[in-house]
């Protein structure tokens, strides 16, 4: 099972400027670009409604850039804080019971924390979709 470390999303690109207006709705429009953490500065509801954001965009989008961009920013938040929060925060992305959404959370977990995906990987043998059971025994066959 492979996963990528995401690059820095290209400033121009136009995803990454919708992602920037998100934010704005939060009050950090241009502290993104310096300092990611400031995300966990922010009261707990509304730090979490900007994970599960970039969780959707690391896992449910279809285009590249923004796959890149919600992998980049958790990477760069990858902490205790995160770690802490993250699994419960991908409840609806495993609730949704979708292979292609497991298989990009695996690898988003891959990235950050090798407990994460193991968590994920025993989670999923116990699935009844055959192709999500197949994400937990890759991950078991690869150790």
């Amino acid at each position: 099972m492979s996963f990528f470390i995401a690059n820095k999303p290209n400033g121009k690109d136009s995803y990454y400027i919708q992602f920037k207006e998100y934010l704005g709705g939060y009050g950090y429009y241009e502290s993104i670009e310096f300092e990611v953490d400031f995300i966990k500065q922010l009261p707990g509801e509304k730090a979490e409604e900007i994970i599960q954001h970039l969780l959707g965009l690391a896992c449910i989008t279809q285009n590249i850039s923004n796959i890149n961009i919600g992998r980049y920013f958790l990477q760069q938040l990858k902490s205790e804080w995160l770690l802490s929060r993250i699994f419960r925060l991908s409840k609806s992305l495993l609730d949704s019971n979708n292979y292609w959404e497991y298989n990009r959370l695996m690898e988003l977990f891959l990235s950050l924390d090798s407990n994460l995906a193991e968590k994920l990987a025993e989670l999923s043998l116990k699935n009844n979709n055959p192709e999500i059971v197949e994400i937990g025994k890759e991950f078991f066959n690869d150790l």
